[in-house]
């Protein structure tokens, strides 16, 4: 997918060196909240693919907005099923159970409103 967003940048108003840029951008970015297990590897290409689409402005504002609107719909979803004290033990032990939550939807938002605002 990412690959396509590069090719096909020139259809979103910018060259495929933008598009590169943006993907670029978006893993660059995404890689340390991957690391501390916040999101997953399909999520970092996920955002990668919306880079390349997009450009390396909206890529960036993309990441922050999704890890801020993923931290608020996360803590809401966990404490509506009360799970808030699993989620604590599972940075504290890392043999415990993750639990997850859906990061996908936050980084549809993200994207939508980074494009739309700063694109």
């Amino acid at each position: 997918m990412t690959f396509l967003g590069i090719g096909t940048a020139f259809f979103w108003g910018h060259s495929p060196y933008e598009g590169l840029a943006g993907a670029g951008v978006a893993l660059l970015c995404s890689l340390p909240v991957e690391v501390f297990r916040a999101i997953r590897m399909g999520d970092v290409k996920l955002l990668m693919a919306a880079g390349a689409l997009t450009g390396p402005t909206v890529a960036l504002w993309s990441v922050l907005l999704g890890v801020a609107l993923n931290l608020v719909y996360g803590v809401a979803v966990l404490a509506w099923k009360g799970r808030l004290r699993r989620l604590l033990s599972f940075y504290k032990d890392k043999n415990a159970e993750a639990t997850i939550v859906a990061y996908g939807p936050a980084l549809a938002v993200a994207v939508l409103i980074a494009r739309f605002w700063k694109g």
